[in-house]
């Protein structure tokens, strides 16, 4: 299967992608929607229930912005199944970009950007 042409059925391909290559233990539903202005700061964000978490995306985004973002939420799901607490920032508020995070999240990109994942991808 070559790499989708359609921005949405892309991002599509690149979750499917990323459930084969960083597996979640539980299931996430990718929703692609224009996003509320208080979520258009985040670009991205991933809700976590009790049997299934869902990742949002902002619609209105440019491909490579949510390719980016899905990356980035992805290892959120990564972190969460491992139950790690957010940690207190400088500012005291709750932060969940831990240096796990950082690693999982970092993982990822040079998978996708680096070991060949952009063109693997294109077969999910």
């Amino acid at each position: 299967m070559p790499i989708a042409k359609r921005k949405l059925d892309r991002v599509k391909q690149v979750k499917r992608w990323l459930e084969h290559a960083f597996p979640a233990q539980r299931p996430v539903r990718l929703v692609i929607r224009d996003l509320t202005p208080i979520e258009k700061k985040l670009l991205g964000y991933v809700s976590y229930g009790a049997t299934l978490d869902t990742l949002y995306l902002h619609s209105m985004q440019p491909l490579y912005v949510m390719l980016a973002t899905l990356l980035h939420e992805w290892a959120h799901v990564l972190c969460r199944e491992e139950g790690l607490p957010p940690r207190q920032s400088k500012s005291r508020e709750p932060t969940f970009h831990s240096a796990l995070f950082w690693q999982k999240a970092g993982a990822i990109e040079v998978r996708f950007l680096e070991a060949g994942g952009v063109k693997e991808s294109g077969s999910f």
